[in-house]
């Protein structure tokens, strides 16, 4: 492939000019030998050289052709000039080789001059461009073909004047039919500058000069040319004029399409240094996602664009359905002070009605803005450029001049262009900051999920006599539920059920404290009342004045079958006795934990005491048991609880928290578990 991409781009032009410089010096060793077939084999490799050569200069820019092309024509001038300076010490045969050499040279620049004609016309090219190029030049090889003498036999006359140019002063009617296609053809593609919009004003400028020397150096060579046409009238000599006159229309047409563009390029220029200033801000506001960043550099850019003197960024606040000061660059501090208070000027909620650009010329005299003291008596103009998304005004930018009509319609164009990126930058930094504070949260409760996983028993007490299960089943969120035992001996088993209110890491670290309270608490006070009043105080100096703790906390005496315990704002206990085969809940009155400093708690605080027998169940639970939910919002409650216990209170403890979890779960359905079911279920054996 890059043998073959070698030879195309490389090898064969070569082959076809050296071709072309061969059968041009062929002329002169043996003129009158084939002349028609010479002439008819320089012309087929003239136009395979061309076409071996056409995509040269296609990576070039525009401004660069036009340069390449004044370079060629100075090299023509170049020979030109050595060849007069040999040609008076030659002889005639000399002469006639060396004229040969420097008009196949003339060939060869002029060839590589339509290249770049070719690639300035097939600038935003249409399906004709091709066509209409194609059949020039054909055109301008048949010209050189058949206005050759020796190719037609036609009696041609040179000019009595210096311009050199190749017209016969008798020419048949097909000669001269060719001759206008090839003009019309010329002057027709000499129209195709479409290259010329996209130069910059400087650019412009240079291209049109650089054009001016490119018509000038070729009317000077072609009124010099003559020195080439006084050996015979050859197809070379034909091709070079017909190839300075495609060079002399298509720049001179160049010229005046330059010209005509000139008034306007300033302000081209100035759209595109705009447009390219979007772009380029558009791409550094989107590739930040800090919310503050994003903010302060849309500021920044704002009076890059507009050219403002202070320039301000207000943002809806959703939870206030008001517009606060979010950034700012040179804002006076009067009105900082405005915009970052409740303050709801009139232009604010013109542009949050209308949701469209607000340009206001004259801040001192509109309506609008001459209430606002810090302008009453001030030139100046303002430009508002709502941020809009999914129809609503998420937020305003502010831009404002010290002159009066500092503005105009190209401003609100371009910044209302920006506004939108701004706009979706604003949207992608707050839905990434999200992002970050889910994912924060995630972790959160993932290192809040394992922690009261770990506060959790590990394993059951092993009592005699007595089955213990335990359930925790966690939410989404994570909760403060929690569940404990306590040995005193072989003879006394403490056990407590608790429940931190609020959801997530601190709700769960509460319950550590908790947890650690009651274990410590526990080993020193036997009862369960005096054991909740102590924790109470401690817990109502530690926990925060909205958060409280909901506990049971009871004791097993085995030896005398009595459960004490303390209900603290807890879920009641429910207590199935298999003697009298009747079920209860037990909510003796009491207060949660931290609610209050001590003595309203110690009042409300009532301890209970069961006799219990073999086969009676206690089930300690949460709310998330009662209160789970369903589909229609309908609550597990009491009642369900109880109805499983009664069906299966034969059973041994795990088959009972297994009913209980599963009755739940065909309750709940497909609903979303909103809190941690935990229970704790005791039978006596």
């Amino acid at each position: 492939m890059k043998l073959k991409k070698k030879i195309k781009k490389i090898i064969l032009p070569t082959l076809f000019l050296l071709l072309v410089a061969a059968i041009n010096l062929f002329k002169f060793i043996n003129p009158e030998y084939l002349p028609g077939l010479r002439d008819l084999l320089f012309i087929v490799f003239i136009g395979a050289a061309f076409f071996s050569l056409r995509d040269l200069h296609q990576q070039v820019s525009i401004y660069s052709k036009v340069k390449i092309a004044v370079l060629y024509l100075l090299i023509l001038y170049a020979i030109y000039l050595i060849f007069m300076n040999i040609s008076g010490a030659l002889d005639t045969s000399d002469i006639f080789r060396w004229t040969a050499v420097f008009s196949t040279l003339y060939v060869v620049v002029i060839i590589l001059i339509f290249t770049i004609i070719r690639d300035l016309i097939f600038i935003q090219r249409k399906k004709a461009t091709l066509r209409n190029f194609n059949i020039a030049l054909i055109l301008i090889l048949i010209f050189s073909y058949m206005m050759d003498s020796q190719s037609l036999n036609i009696n041609i006359q040179m000019p009595s004047d210096d311009s050199g140019m190749l017209f016969p002063s008798s020419a048949n009617s097909l000669t001269i039919i060719v001759v206008i296609l090839m003009i019309y053809m010329i002057v027709l593609n000499s129209f195709r500058t479409y290259w010329v919009k996209y130069l910059n004003r400087k650019q412009k400028i240079k291209t049109f000069l650089l054009s001016g020397i490119i018509l000038g150096l070729s009317i000077l060579i072609m009124s010099k040319r003559r020195s080439f046409t006084e050996i015979g009238d050859f197809a070379d000599a034909n091709f070079i004029s017909a190839g300075f006159i495609f060079i002399i229309a298509y720049f001179s047409i160049s010229m005046l399409v330059i010209l005509l563009y000139l008034p306007t390029a300033g302000f081209l220029d100035r759209k595109e240094k705009e447009l390219s200033s979007l772009q380029k801000q558009t791409r550094s506001i989107l590739g930040v996602i800090d919310l503050e960043k994003v903010m302060q550099i849309i500021i920044e850019q704002t009076i890059e664009i507009s050219s403002a003197n202070y320039c301000w960024l207000i943002v809806n606040n959703p939870a206030t359905n008001k517009y606060e000061l979010m950034a700012e660059k040179d804002l006076p501090l009067a009105l900082a002070e405005k915009f970052s208070g409740k303050f709801d000027p009139d232009f604010i909620g013109w542009i949050k009605k209308n949701k469209t650009v607000l340009m206001i010329d004259r801040i001192s005299k509109d309506q609008r803005t001459a209430k606002i003291e810090a302008w009453k008596y001030r030139n100046g103009s303002l430009l508002g450029i709502p941020l809009i998304l999914n129809e609503v005004v998420t937020g305003m930018l502010f831009a404002v001049k010290n002159i009066e009509y500092g503005f105009v319609a190209d401003d609100k164009t371009v910044l209302s262009m920006f506004a939108n990126n701004a706009a979706l930058a604003l949207e992608n930094a707050r839905l990434v900051e999200k992002s970050l504070e889910q994912e924060m949260y995630e972790q959160e409760l993932k290192i809040a999920h394992e922690a009261q996983m770990k506060l959790l028993p590990s394993k059951m007490p092993e009592i005699k006599n007595l089955e213990i299960e335990a359930s925790c089943i966690t939410a989404n969120e994570v909760g403060g539920d929690y569940y404990d035992f306590f040995e005193f001996g072989k003879s006394k088993l403490g056990v407590v059920i608790g429940d931190v209110s609020g959801k997530g890491a601190e709700a769960a670290f509460y319950m550590a404290e908790a947890k650690g309270i009651i274990e410590s608490l526990s080993q020193i006070y036997l009862s369960p009342k005096e054991l909740l009043i102590e924790a109470n105080k401690i817990l109502f100096n530690t926990l925060d004045k909205k958060t409280f703790i909901s506990a049971l906390y009871g004791i097993f005496d085995f030896n005398n079958k009595t459960f004490h315990f303390c209900r603290a704002g807890h879920c009641p206990l429910l207590y199935w006795n298999n003697k009298k085969e009747e079920i209860y809940l037990i909510e003796p009155a009491g207060l949660a934990l931290g609610l209050d400093s001590g003595e309203y708690f110690k009042k409300t605080l009532v301890e209970e005491q069961i006799k219990f027998h073999k086969n009676d169940v206690m089930i300690f639970y949460t709310d998330g048991v009662n209160e789970a939910r369903n589909v229609e919002q309908d609550e597990f409650e009491e009642n369900r609880l109880c109805d499983v216990l009664i069906e299966n209170c034969q059973s041994n403890s795990t088959a009972i928290k297994n009913a209980i979890l599963e009755k739940i779960e065909n309750f709940v359905g497909d609903q979303n578990q909103h809190d941690d079911l935990t229970m704790v279920v005791l039978k006596p054996t």
